[in-house]
C-alpha cells in the first residue's frame, strides 16, 4: 500500500470516528443549540414566531415542522450563526465547527439534497432535515 493510500485510509477513519467519538448525548447537543439560539438570537423567534410545539419538536424530539414560519425561523438562526449566507449558501466549515458529531460526509450528502431548492427558507429546512436524519446520527 502506498503512502498516499495509507494517508487516505487514515483520514477517512478519523472523519468517521469524529461522528461517534463525542461522549456528549444527542439531547445535550440540542439543549446547547437551543440555549445559544434563545440567548444570542432572540430576534429570530420574534420575527418568525413559532409555536411551543414546533420549538419542542425541533429541540427535544428532533423533528422539523413543514410550515413557512418554522422554515424561515430555521433560516434566521442559521444565518445569524453564519451557518448560511444571505444567498442561502451553506457554510460547511462553520457547520462542522458548530455541531459535534458532524462530518463532512454528512454535509456533502445533504448538499446534494438541496441543490435545486431556490427558496432560502425551504433550502435550510431541507438541509437541516437531511442532517437530522442522516444515518440516524442524531436520532
Amino acid at each position: 500500500m502506498s503512502l498516499s493510500q495509507v494517508l487516505l485510509v487514515f483520514a477517512s477513519v478519523l472523519v468517521a470516528a469524529r461522528a461517534f467519538e463525542a461522549k456528549v448525548e444527542t439531547q445535550a447537543i440540542y439543549d446547547r443549540w437551543r440555549n445559544r439560539t434563545e440567548q444570542e438570537h432572540p430576534e429570530c423567534e420574534k420575527t418568525w414566531p413559532i409555536t411551543n410545539d414546533e420549538k419542542d419538536g425541533y429541540f427535544r424530539q428532533h423533528k422539523v415542522t413543514d410550515t413557512p414560519t418554522f422554515k424561515c425561523y430555521l433560516n434566521c438562526i442559521h444565518m445569524a450563526f453564519n451557518l448560511t449566507d444571505e444567498n442561502g449558501r451553506i457554510n460547511r466549515d462553520q457547520f462542522f465547527k458548530t455541531f459535534e458529531r458532524m462530518t463532512y460526509q454528512m454535509l456533502d450528502f445533504c448538499d446534494g439534497s438541496v441543490v435545486e431548492q431556490t427558496d432560502k427558507c425551504a433550502q435550510i429546512y431541507d438541509y437541516v432535515d437531511c442532517l437530522m436524519h442522516y444515518g440516524k446520527v442524531y436520532a
